[in-house]
Parts: C-alpha cells; sequence; structure tokens
C-alpha cells in the first residue's frame, strides 16, 4: 500500500483527519483502496494557509451542485453563479484550495474558491478547478492535475518539509551555533531536494511543469 492508515495518523493525528461518509464513497467509481482510506482515515482538515478538505462537509458534493449556499459568505460580496461546464460532471470535491476575489467597478466579485476535486471518470485523479475570467468579467474554471488518486495525494502530505522526519531533524540543528548560515542554508536545500527526488518516483505527473505542486516543489529544492 503507498501509505497505511498508520504512516497518517502519526503524521497528522487522528482528531486532524476529516473521515468522509461512507454512504457516498460507496457508490463512486474509484478504487476500493481508495474508497477505505477516506472512510477509515480521510484528508486532513486543515492543510497549509488556506487548503482544507471536507468542503466544509464530508460528503463528497458533485462540482457541478456547488453554490453560495455551501459557504458562509460575508455580505458585502456579489452573489456568484458557478457555472461548471458539464465536462466537469463527474467530480467530486474533496476540499477547498484557496479562493481568489476578482474587483470590478469597485466592488469585490467573489469570493471564487480553487476546488480539489476526485474524478470518477479517470478512477479517482485529483485535480484543482480554479477560476479565471475572461474581459468580460465572466469567471472560466481551469483544471490543473494534482495527484493520481486518494493514495498518492495522501502520501505527499505526509512528505512534505514540516512533516518529513529529515526535515524536523534539520530543523533541530538550525540552531546550532557551530553552524554558519552557508551551512544551515545547504542543510535545508539538501533535506528539500531528497524530498523532491522521492516525491518525483512516488507520482511524476504530479511533479510535472503546470501541475499544482509544481511550485511548491521549487519552493522545497531551495531548502523553503
Amino acid at each position: 500500500m503507498l501509505v497505511t492508515p498508520k504512516e497518517m495518523i502519526k503524521s497528522w493525528g487522528a482528531d486532524n483527519l476529516m473521515r468522509y461518509d461512507a454512504s457516498v464513497v460507496a457508490g463512486l467509481k474509484i478504487p476500493q483502496e481508495s474508497k477505505d482510506f477516506l472512510i477509515d482515515v480521510g484528508m486532513p482538515r486543515w492543510y497549509g494557509a488556506d487548503r482544507v478538505f471536507g468542503f466544509p462537509t464530508n460528503d463528497l458534493p458533485s462540482l457541478l451542485s456547488v453554490s453560495e449556499e455551501h459557504f458562509s459568505l460575508p455580505p458585502n460580496y456579489i452573489p456568484l453563479r458557478f457555472d461548471f461546464p458539464q465536462k466537469y460532471r463527474s467530480y467530486h470535491i474533496l476540499g477547498i484550495d484557496g479562493f481568489d476575489v476578482k474587483k470590478t467597478q469597485g466592488q469585490e466579485l467573489g469570493p471564487v474558491f480553487s476546488f480539489v476535486c476526485l474524478d470518477e471518470r479517470t478512477e479517482g485523479r485529483i485535480l484543482r478547478v480554479r477560476a479565471g475570467w475572461y474581459k468580460s468579467g465572466k469567471p472560466r474554471w481551469e483544471a490543473a492535475f494534482f495527484n493520481s488518486s486518494v493514495l498518492h495525494l495522501a502520501k505527499f502530505l505526509i512528505l512534505t518539509p514540516q512533516r518529513s522526519p529529515r526535515f524536523k531533524k534539520a530543523l533541530a540543528r538550525r540552531g546550532d551555533v557551530q553552524l554558519t548560515y552557508e551551512e544551515q542554508e545547504r542543510l535545508f536545500r539538501a533535506v528539500g531536494q531528497r524530498i523532491v527526488r522521492r516525491l518525483q518516483k512516488i507520482d511524476p505527473p504530479a511533479c510535472a511543469l503546470g501541475a499544482v505542486w509544481s511550485p511548491t516543489l521549487s519552493h522545497y529544492r531551495l531548502g523553503m
């Protein structure tokens, strides 16, 4: 198995994982091991600055069914319809990857969320659907590759520098007065580059230019 329940729970803590509705997951056209992982283990309730799994419920709604009713939006936002194209009808929402705000004529249009989605049509491939805008001000939606499966996504979330044992050891040494600034920088770059090489072996498409993880991996290589 690519990632075990024990690994995920040890890394994130059982209370920090959002488990998904078994009755919904059972009906999805994805591998059984992905179903079991979503039901029994789940995804982190919060990851990074603005990525949250569970959306804010755990019932994996269809992307085409989402509306403002799913969110508690501030009153100053202009209502926005999520007019997703039919080609996204096989997408189910695992979580949210931040949001963009578009201003038009001095008013804020949005927020327009970026969604982390599971695609049934490709047996559970993970994508991010993010908003862009035409010159008319209307939103357009673009999908980018995230990971090859639920388990690949989970493995990447475990191997981020903040969760990596190697990174934690390097962090513990950061305050070592015997290390110069240049030595600290080399240490963090070396750890980051090892993590990137490992991720490239685990899920090569997720590390390709244009994939969601690509900018993050560039930071890892620099030791950031």
